[in-house]
């Protein structure tokens, strides 16, 4: 009975492995390069292996998908979704404690990917992480959100209000006088960025 079970787990693991194996076309939404990408890959993102459970892998296969990203981000997001193709499970997103987000580590070979497409801490990294964010957001990798936050959160960290506009593009709406008065209500804002801000009291 037993060797029966096993060559019958076996048949299975064979089957599955072949269909991993499979490819989808994969494009994105400013240019007209179809990226092929195996059934492996594109399961780390959710939002993928989702639409494999829904509309089946025969009917998508059979077509290419086309992704609301951007074609370099789309290159990024597969290039982090390839190197993490042998993850055996999904990183938790949200619902982190303070201690939490203090003590991710990014792994050296996330940290490698990061150096290579946002190595500067000035606007253009800043814009590429951005995108990067938007982008594993959208394909729910969740690897790539947890990656993209770090990166986000460091840049942040020790800038005046002034920098962080001046690095992420952001514009000056408020006038004089109302700046004034929040100032008024956040004396910290005019200290030096080095001075952490006050942490809310639940």
């Amino acid at each position: 009975m037993s060797g029966s079970n096993d060559d019958g787990n076996s048949k299975c693991d064979t089957a599955r492995m072949a269909v991993d194996e499979r490819t989808l076309y994969l494009v994105g939404m400013d240019n007209a390069t179809r990226f092929v990408v195996s059934v492996r890959v594109a399961k780390k993102s959710k939002m993928l292996r989702n639409m494999i459970a829904d509309v089946g892998l025969d009917e998508l296969a059979a077509d290419e998908i086309s992704l609301r990203t951007s074609y370099v981000d789309l290159v990024r997001t597969i290039e982090y979704m390839t190197a993490h193709v042998d993850d055996t499970d999904d990183p938790v997103v949200g619902g982190w404690t303070p201690s939490d987000r203090r003590a991710y580590v990014p792994c050296a070979a996330d940290a490698a990917f990061l150096a290579r497409h946002a190595s500067g801490n000035d606007s253009a990294s800043a814009a590429v992480v951005i995108e990067l964010m938007h982008a594993a957001n959208y394909l729910d990798v969740p690897g790539l959100v947890n990656l993209a936050a770090h990166a986000i959160a460091g840049m942040i960290s020790n800038r005046t209000p002034a920098q962080l506009r001046a690095l992420f593009g952001l514009p000056h709406d408020m006038t004089a006088k109302e700046m004034a008065a929040l100032e008024d209500q956040y004396p910290w804002l005019r200290e030096p960025a080095s001075v952490t801000p006050p942490v809310p009291q639940s």
